[in-house]
């Protein structure tokens, strides 16, 4: 069982769905068009057939409460032990399904599993309080990101135990999804790995990367159409980080001031990056 979810971007997800149809291993695919304010559901409706379903969100809730919309519609009807939820920009191969439906399978105590992306980073610690300060920080966020992953393809097995994993593409046992309830819907577009990550460690299970095994993940393409850059997104992720921090780390009022600063500083660091960005695609031109 597969979950895709669209957001005014069919191009995208149709370019998704002519690859991910043709794998056997996937024996059925749910698209979830989460309120579109274009033609997209009429263009996604042409896909529909035994093995896609095409449905609808009544509002755009963000990426938790559409990957649930799904994720509730699919257990319902199809009862599926693995549940793979991504996002329409990525590609992956059939191999890459089969051994995390396998792997899955076989360990008991881990509840989500990932591939690992070829562009950019997809794992990290489950974040304490000075965790989420760091996540605020390009820099510094990335190049923790970086050490993680040089050390799981350094790792001789082939998995590692790993923190959170990225919501771009992973799958999840559906009985580990009911038992944490799912995505908190309460974030909208960032912030909501963090807490299913936490809410499967609550529940006692783990999260692993395979360490050979590769996606492609083309950079939020659907997120860059709707807001264009990266301070446009970064006031969501600030919403999603402060959902974990008072309904899960249960911080304090000073702590909350602190991290108001910290995501100043955030914020200008990426002014500056798509300042010298912008500056570098002029000079090129």
């Amino acid at each position: 069982m597969l979950i895709v979810l669209n957001y005014n971007d069919a191009a995208t997800t149709s370019s998704f769905l002519e690859f991910a149809q043709l794998y056997r291993v996937i024996d059925k695919i749910v698209v979830v068009d989460n309120c579109s304010t274009d033609d997209s559901l009429k263009v996604l409706s042409q896909y529909s057939n035994s093995k896609i379903d095409v449905i609808s969100t009544k509002k755009n809730g963000g990426y938790g409460y559409g990957n649930n919309f799904g994720a509730k519609y699919a257990i319902s009807k199809y009862r599926p032990d693995i549940i793979f939820f991504s996002n329409p920009d990525v590609f992956f191969e059939e191999k890459v399904v089969e051994k995390m439906q396998s792997f899955l399978t076989q360990n008991n105590d881990v509840g989500i599993v990932t591939p690992l992306v070829n562009q950019g980073y997809n794992v990290w610690p489950i974040p304490n309080y000075f965790g989420i300060l760091e996540q605020l920080l390009l820099v510094s966020f990335n190049i923790e990101k970086a050490i993680i992953r040089t050390n799981i393809e350094r790792n001789e097995n082939n998995y590692c135990l790993v923190g959170v994993v990225e919501g771009s593409f992973f799958a999840i046992k559906a009985s580990v999804f009911e038992k944490v309830n799912g995505f908190d819907e309460k974030t909208f577009l960032y912030g909501e790995e963090n807490i299913l990550a936490y809410k499967l460690k609550e529940k006692g299970f783990r999260e692993a990367a395979l360490c050979d095994s590769y996606y492609d993940h083309f950079h939020s393409v659907t997120i860059k159409k709707v807001f264009k850059s990266k301070i446009k997104t970064y006031k969501y992720c600030r919403a999603g980080m402060l959902v974990y921090l008072n309904d899960y780390l249960k911080v304090n009022k000073i702590q909350k001031c602190i991290f108001n600063l910290v995501f100043i500083v955030g914020y200008v660091e990426r002014i500056l990056y798509e300042g010298l960005r912008s500056f570098g695609v002029e000079k090129n031109n």
